[in-house]
């Protein structure tokens, strides 16, 4: 049975965009891992400062959002994927327009298979969660907070240490570059002076 578990850290996350962005539709993209016909949702992007948003369209700013997900990425042990995308309709409107038929078949192809996410305020905050097929062939499916079933392998952060020892290795290989760098232009300004001088001499002589 097809399910998707949402970490509460990235179900706080919709909640967040959506308050903040409650007179227009908005959505976010949804980052983590997938397990057969389990998606274990571990981050939602939001849709960036370039995005446009009405009340009844929106659109993501596509270079914020790859940024975004490549900066979250690099935080866990297990690097997180793309997993599909949600988005907020007007009123109770829980099926996809024409224009979400084409940007969910853009997901699908892309992923072979995504899932897609509609947040209506109607009745309260309330998300109806799909699976999207490449055909495009909707199919409802069941979806829960619950980090307790979402395996720690996945949850897991790097720790400081790890990353301030790449960041002294990393500066360490910059140093030395500079360093010869620095020491092949002396060279260079050392044997330019010599040439100078030389051709000064001549000039004199002659």
């Amino acid at each position: 049975m097809k399910k998707v578990i949402i970490s509460k850290h990235a179900y706080l996350s919709i909640l967040a965009e959506v308050y903040e962005r409650v007179e227009t539709e908005t959505g976010g993209i949804l980052l983590g891992h997938r397990e057969g016909e389990t998606w274990y949702v571990l981050e939602s992007v939001e849709p960036g400062p370039k995005s446009i948003f009405t009340p009844t369209y929106f659109e993501y700013d596509d270079a914020y959002v790859t940024y975004r997900a490549n900066k979250l990425s690099r935080l866990y042990k297990c690097s997180i994927e793309l997993l599909g995308l949600w988005h907020r309709h007007p009123d109770l409107m829980k099926t996809f327009s024409s224009t979400d038929d084409g940007t969910n078949k853009t997901y699908s192809e892309m992923l072979d298979g995504a899932i897609s996410g509609i947040v209506t305020l109607g009745n309260g905050f309330e998300i109806t969660m799909y699976y999207v097929p490449r055909n495009v062939r909707y199919e409802k499916i069941e979806w829960i907070v619950d980090d307790e079933q979402i395996p720690k392998e996945y949850l897991s952060y790097y720790d400081v240490e790890y990353y301030k020892k790449l960041i002294d290795e990393e500066a360490q290989k910059t140093f030395s570059f500079v360093r010869r760098e620095l020491e092949s232009k002396k060279d260079s300004d050392k044997k330019h002076e010599k040439r100078k001088s030389g051709n000064q001499l001549r000039n004199r002589k002659s």
